[in-house]
């Protein structure tokens, strides 16, 4: 109960770990071959500082670049901080050693009344574009709720037909009688263009 008589439910315990310091992880580091992916949403104004620094240390054990340039300027900071982690998850140094792939959805108006509100709209959209590209992801920009289900519809369609193959096993035969098989299996993997098998 946090005062206001709303009680929040428990928590998932296979979300977080026992002392509740930390998210599990759903990427499975044995399993190379799966796509995944960060989907971040936002209206695209970091509004302070709120650690990125030291919590993206934390993450990848170096400051953020560019942190100088920045000069107390906690807006510009955190995305230096962003760029700087959408590069770690897709390098091969990320604490799961797979490639983390992020894409960036700039939700909000795409038009201001003013010069100085339309910079700043075309700033984080282009930061946005940034951290995406950072992470090998794509940017999309959604004003209403349509434009954020084609955003989600694309990312998933992505990760499906990037994480497709198609097997052939083969078992070999005895020549001499072919009734009998030999104890040797050709397993060939191979992966075929987006949709040609579908």
């Amino acid at each position: 109960d946090f005062g206001s008589g709303v009680t929040y439910p428990v928590h998932d315990p296979r979300t977080l770990t026992a002392d509740k310091s930390k998210f599990v992880s759903p990427i499975n580091a044995s399993d190379s071959c799966s796509g995944n992916y960060i989907f971040m949403m936002s209206d695209g104004e970091p509004n302070n500082l709120a650690n990125a620094n030291v919590n993206t240390k934390g993450i990848t054990g170096a400051s953020c670049s560019n942190e100088s340039s920045a000069s107390g300027n906690g807006k510009q900071l955190n995305w230096y901080c962003m760029f700087d982690l959408a590069m770690w998850n897709l390098s091969s140094n990320n604490q799961k050693k797979v490639p983390i792939h992020t894409t960036t959805v700039y939700f909000g108006p795409t038009k201001a009344s003013s010069t100085s509100a339309q910079a700043t709209i075309t700033e984080n959209v282009n930061n946005m574009k940034t951290v995406a590209t950072k992470g090998d992801g794509d940017a999309f920009q959604a004003t209403d709720e349509a434009k954020l289900v084609e955003a989600l519809t694309k990312t998933i369609k992505k990760a499906i037909d990037a994480g497709g193959t198609i097997s052939a096993p083969g078992v070999a035969v005895n020549q001499l009688n072919r009734l009998n098989h030999l104890d040797q299996l050709y397993y060939a993997v191979f992966e075929p263009k987006p949709l040609s098998y579908r």
